[in-house]
């Protein structure tokens, strides 16, 4: 038997829509939605180069085992330029199924030390229901002060190493010129995923910086029904974040104080 919701979930982990799919394999459309729908089989000459497409064995298709859909578009936190961008959401929710599935398979024999990230989102929920009656921006400030002590951030060069003991499972893949990271929440799991575009290290725990707002801030905020101005408040709100946890006034107002020449833009640099 043919399981064709396989050839769906590899279609779409490798960011493919049936058309593209079927123009790689020079036929219709319609013969894609066929197969996944498991109304016909492929041909062998088909089924050989859909092999070769997506590295597997032939036999793949035809061994049971369903990929368990365990991530939720309502809780996958975008950051694009262009809104059009979060169409990507649905291609990126089979990413992380496979993520999870390869991550259940190789942790089911390991004992997996404690992680903080789960108690610390319980506690940001808590204090920003106790705190409604001060102002977002003063409550950001505090959130993010605070988690910046708790996750012992004490150089921002230690982040990634710090985000990822504290549980959050950090990956990379090609996300396009349009988005730079995204975040994802699961019943089991918290997720940052980085571009694979090359940037510079300050850009990149800017962008660890900004999802981790999202994770704190907008946990159980459902992000699929929201319109794009409601969008860019959140994005406003994880901006902040960052700035304030990679940056925080004290720190940086110590330092300053210690520059031998504040006129001189070279002396910032580390």
């Amino acid at each position: 038997m043919f399981f064709g919701e396989k050839l769906a979930d590899l279609r779409e982990l490798n960011g493919m829509s049936r058309k593209n799919l079927a123009d790689r394999l020079s036929v219709s459309e319609q013969a894609i939605w066929q197969y996944e729908k498991k109304d016909i089989i492929p041909k062998i000459e088909v089924l050989n180069q859909i092999r070769n497409l997506f590295n597997v064995e032939s036999k793949y298709f035809f061994e049971k085992g369903e990929l368990i859909r365990s991530a939720d578009e309502s809780q996958v936190a975008y950051r694009p330029k262009d809104r059009d961008s979060r169409k990507k959401t649905r291609l990126e929710l089979r990413f992380l199924d496979f993520q999870i599935y390869y991550l259940d398979t190789f942790e089911q024999t390991l004992k997996l030390p404690q992680t903080t990230i789960s108690d610390l989102q319980k506690r940001v929920q808590k204090y920003i229901q106790k705190n409604s009656e001060i102002s977002r921006s003063q409550l950001i400030e505090t959130v993010a002060k605070g988690s910046r002590k708790i996750l012992k951030v004490t150089n921002n060069r230690d982040l990634m190493y710090l985000l990822e003991r504290s549980g959050i499972y950090i990956v990379e893949k090609d996300l396009g010129a349009a988005i730079d990271a995204y975040s994802a929440s699961t019943s089991e799991r918290t997720f940052i995923v980085l571009g694979s575009v090359k940037k510079s290290a300050v850009r990149r725990n800017f962008d660890l910086a900004h999802e981790l707002g999202h994770i704190l801030l907008h946990n159980d905020i459902d992000m699929a029904i929201l319109d794009k101005s409601e969008v860019d408040k959140l994005e406003d709100e994880a901006n902040n974040f960052a700035g304030v946890f990679l940056l925080p006034q004290e720190e940086f107002t110590q330092d300053f104080q210690q520059l031998a020449r504040k006129s001189n833009p070279d002396f910032y640099m580390i």
